[in-house]
């Protein structure tokens, strides 16, 4: 025999009794369950009452309450009355002839008869509140023997969580399968700032500070040379002049220079002539503009506007020379203009394919060697999410900071990782369905659920896959959040 009831719960624990019970046997309480839709919250559980025997003359009030972690909440729901066979007939006829009364109406009366199984199927609902979140259902049992006389009362625990924690959402970041580089194309920017005689433009290792210069010119092609990795493509070399001296001149020593530079390069290192591109560019205008910057001197607001607005070399050059009596350009010919004399040379080079066992050595030696298929085998060989994992996409995004894939990537890392601002910091700039979709993730974590959805639901109209299940996810804990 089953008997129904009306009512509202949830999580199934076992009940603990706080003394001792005034009749044979304990309740059940099982399949405890608990929900929230929207504004309300529905709760069930069943009260199994097949191992109670009671008296015929007892009568229990069982009344559902719900109560907050602090004891500062309460809700309680109209009772249960279960009675003996000779109480319930009693009742019964008492309340027909108005004899007595309740004073809360119960939701159900039960008649309980020994050694006859019985269920008690409780359904509740009440408006939904945040401190259900942390509450637990109890049962308050108050036992009488006969009409008047109170034998005693208990509480009972069905579920020590009312309610479960907000919904907690499974979010899928991205992450990009980077297309395979071949040939993997490396450059290395350095500068020969060599100094030359005036009027000069021959390459003298023993003038001034060139010694030390050609001996970091030495080192970097040794190491090009030594690493098995690495094979010269291409050399460019780019020379510039001060802006002292005769324009046309100062053009013609430009390249002068560029070319002795060249024959030292083809000398000291047999680099053939087929993979040496040059360039010369004269007076190095710009250069002084960067080179002055930093620095504080007189005249030298006057000296950028006469830089930037006369177009005509020879009237610039004679403006400068007019300030402050000559002062300002001696400054400039002593402190500014030395520096401009270099060349800039640029080695381009290939760097072979590496599998996954040879990256995982390169990667803490030269990380810019690999190219980002091989950061990205390099970091599923790992668990995901792991720190190896994680930090593997951190190289990557470090070697190739401005490109997108890295940074993707990186931040989908970071997530993994709960660094979500820097996860948010890297993405911003990228217009990609991929780093949408692991923007709305970061946003979502911290909380800004409005700028989660924006992003979410611009992913899926790019066409990113996670986007779809994610933003899903986003509005079920929307749902259970907000309402």
């Amino acid at each position: 025999m089953k008997y129904y009831i009306l009512f509202f719960i949830a999580l199934a624990l076992p009940f603990a009794s706080q003394a001792q019970s005034p009749y044979k046997g304990e309740f059940v309480f099982k399949h405890v369950h608990s929900k929230k839709i929207k504004d309300k919250v529905t709760l069930d559980f069943t009260i199994d009452l097949k191992k109670v025997k009671m008296d015929p003359q007892m009568m229990l009030t069982l009344t559902p309450v719900i109560r907050s972690y602090d004891n500062t909440n309460t809700h309680v729901f109209d009772p249960i009355i279960i009675s003996g066979g000779k109480r319930d007939k009693a009742l019964s006829r008492a309340l027909a002839f108005g004899a007595i009364h309740f004073d809360i109406e119960p939701q159900a009366r039960i008649r309980h008869r020994n050694g006859h199984p019985g269920e008690v199927v409780v359904q509740l609902e009440l408006p939904y509140s945040s401190w259900l979140r942390r509450s637990k259902l109890i049962i308050n049992e108050v036992s009488t023997g006969c009409r008047a006389c109170e034998i005693g009362q208990r509480e009972l625990e069905v579920a020590a969580q009312t309610l479960s924690s907000v919904y907690t959402p499974s979010y899928q970041v991205s992450f990009i399968y980077p297309p395979v580089e071949s040939p993997k194309k490396r450059s290395d920017i350095h500068v020969a700032r060599l100094d030359f005689a005036a009027g000069k433009s021959d390459v003298s290792v023993n003038f001034n500070n060139n010694a030390a210069m050609l001996e970091k010119v030495d080192n970097f092609f040794a190491e090009i040379f030594s690493d098995p990795n690495l094979s010269i493509s291409t050399c460019n070399v780019v020379g510039y002049a001060s802006p002292d001296g005769d324009y046309d001149s100062n053009m013609l020593l430009s390249e002068a220079r560029v070319d002795s530079f060249v024959n030292y390069l083809k000398n000291q290192y047999k680099i053939p002539a087929k993979k040496i591109q040059v360039r010369w560019h004269g007076e190095d205008w710009e250069g002084v503009l960067k080179l002055i910057e930093p620095l504080s001197f007189q005249d030298k607001s006057e000296v950028e506007k006469i830089i930037r607005t006369e177009t005509n070399i020879t009237r610039r050059k004679a403006r400068l020379k007019a300030l402050s009596g000559g002062t300002t350009y001696r400054f400039l010919l002593d402190e500014v203009f030395p520096a401009l004399r270099r060349s800039e040379y640029t080695i381009n080079y290939i760097v072979r394919p590496f599998d996954v066992a040879k990256a995982k050595s390169v990667i803490y030696q030269k990380p810019c060697h690999l190219n980002l298929n091989e950061f990205y085998l390099v970091a599923h060989t790992y668990e995901k999410g792991s720190p190896e994992f994680n930090e593997t996409f951190q190289i990557a995004v470090e070697s190739f900071p401005e490109d997108p894939i890295a940074r993707i990537n990186a931040s989908a890392a970071s997530i993994l990782d709960e660094q979500y601002d820097v996860a948010i910091t890297r993405l911003l700039s990228i217009n990609q369905g991929e780093a949408w979709n692991n923007l709305g993730i970061a946003y979502s974590n911290v909380k800004n659920y409005d700028e989660a959805l924006y992003y979410f639901e611009r992913a899926v109209k790019a066409g990113n896959k996670e986007a779809v299940d994610n933003l899903k996810e986003l509005q079920m804990l929307l749902e259970d959040y907000l309402y």
